[in-house]
């Protein structure tokens, strides 16, 4: 969020999640242009959805008015003159996983000395069976905010361990 709530994080546990001015909302922003009862997020089929119920007062997600709007990775939500960022962790961790590259198969071609030396120290940590991915290019819903790359270690199909670093 920007503003006195810059930094502040919700995160979605499964249940709908009203987001306005007023007491009753589970997200309060308390700033001009911003409806008592602004929007709702809730479950749907295929994620979380935003539906405005504002009255009037608007929604726009990456710039756009919107009147309802399946959230991705990486959306712009301004409500009022609040701006927050959607950032859904699974699907950053599915794009990670489709566009990561194995590092045994291309350990020349790590650039950052900081991910060489992490990748030699996690060899020592792994056991048989396991993968470690490297990220070469991030999610395009992070190149908006500078960018990351890192590591992760794939354990019996599961992320055991990630390491995640600023690219600048």
């Amino acid at each position: 969020m920007t503003g006195r709530d810059f930094g502040r994080t919700l995160r979605l546990e499964g249940r709908a999640v009203d987001v306005g001015r007023g007491a009753a909302s589970d997200l309060v922003i308390e700033q001009p242009g911003v409806a008592s009862r602004h929007a709702r997020v809730e479950p749907g089929p295929r994620g979380w959805v935003l539906v405005d119920r504002s009255d009037g007062c608007g929604l726009r997600v990456n710039d756009a008015e919107v009147r309802q709007h399946e959230l991705q990775s990486g959306d712009r939500i301004r409500i009022g003159e609040a701006l927050l960022l959607f950032s859904n962790q699974r699907d950053d961790l599915r794009t990670w996983l489709t566009t990561a590259t194995s590092v045994e198969e291309h350990d020349a071609s790590m650039s950052s000395g900081f991910l060489r030396q992490q990748w030699r120290d996690l060899k020592a940590y792994m056991r048989p069976g396991d993968a470690l991915w490297r990220f070469s290019s991030p999610p395009e819903s992070w190149r908006r905010l500078g960018g990351r790359a890192g590591l992760c270690v794939v354990r019996a199909g599961a992320v055991i361990y990630t390491l995640v670093t600023e690219m600048n």
